[in-house]
């Protein structure tokens, strides 16, 4: 099921150029990131001497580290300049405040929507134009808009300039009901970040020292999908007693196989707690023939 994402995910992109970067940065890259060092996970040989570096896997972080202190010729390059890589990912793990209230004294949560290493496929362009760089944004939101349509039921929250591309590849026979709100990043939950597409200008560039040969910094743009919690949601659609979309019918048995395996672990183990909707057991009252 998995392989089955990721090949059309990577068949997507399969004009940009494959990459396999680092699955290591130094903590200098997450600072110029803005990210939180405390959300990765730290990794040291023992020494006292060994540099600040981080254990990230395939992200945004790996793959701007790539370019560091680079400078592009602006006639020689195809702009933008698009790779993209597939992987895992790999986080420092943080439990939702609701698990830390409901199960103070309960071990191993299953929680797959918020595990340590998840697979993912990201893409960065960069751009010598912030016209090239918003028609490669709007050119994802199409794209994987029109891929998570056939896959999953999800509800967008895009700014203005992209809602009709949800709207106007909205397939018919899976009946979706599409809400546009304008959101802030500390509301998304992890239902609305299965995949992510970034605008992100010369912030960055201008950070790490990325530019084009006439000394002007590029501008990026970013897209990442968590295949991981594509497969997450597909279980929840079981759960809430709905079918499998036409396009993974051929995984059905395995999800089946994989919702009875936890469906027993949540019977054994948690009893008849009621899930939040962003973890895997949302509408767990199902499982018992509502």
């Amino acid at each position: 099921m998995q392989n089955s994402v990721k090949s059309q995910l990577l068949d997507m992109f399969s004009y940009a150029i494959l990459v396999s970067p680092s699955c290591f940065v130094r903590a200098a890259i997450l600072e110029a990131v803005n990210v939180p060092l405390d959300e990765c996970i730290r990794f040291s040989d023992g020494s006292e001497t060994f540099p600040a570096t981080f254990l990230v896997g395939h992200s945004l972080h790996s793959l701007v580290s790539l370019f560091l202190r680079s400078r592009f010729s602006s006639q020689s390059n195809t702009w933008p300049i698009t790779v993209h890589t597939a992987g895992v990912a790999y986080y420092n793990k943080v439990v939702p405040l609701f698990f830390r209230e409901c199960f103070r004294n309960t071990k191993g949560i299953v929680d797959l929507a918020h595990s340590r290493q998840r697979l993912k496929h990201c893409v960065l362009a960069l751009a010598n134009s912030d016209k090239q760089m918003d028609g490669f944004v709007s050119e994802c939101a199409a794209k994987i808009s029109s891929l998570m349509l056939t896959l999953v039921c999800f509800w967008f929250s895009f700014t203005t300039i992209y809602q009709y591309h949800l709207e106007a590849l909205l397939c018919d026979d899976l009946m979706l009901d599409v809400k546009n709100r304008f959101v802030l990043g500390k509301e998304l939950g992890n239902y609305e970040s299965q995949a992510v597409v970034s605008r992100i200008g010369d912030y960055i560039a201008r950070r790490l020292n990325i530019t084009v040969d006439s000394g002007e910094f590029v501008r990026m743009a970013y897209m990442e999908t968590d295949v991981d919690r594509i497969i997450v949601r597909l279980i929840d659609r079981l759960i809430e007693g709905k079918d499998i979309p036409k396009k993974v019918h051929g995984h059905r048995t395995f999800l089946q196989i994989l919702l009875l395996r936890f469906s027993t672990i949540f019977l054994t183990r948690f009893y008849f707690h009621n899930f939040s909707s962003s973890n895997i057991f949302g509408k767990c009252p199902l499982l018992f023939g509502r």
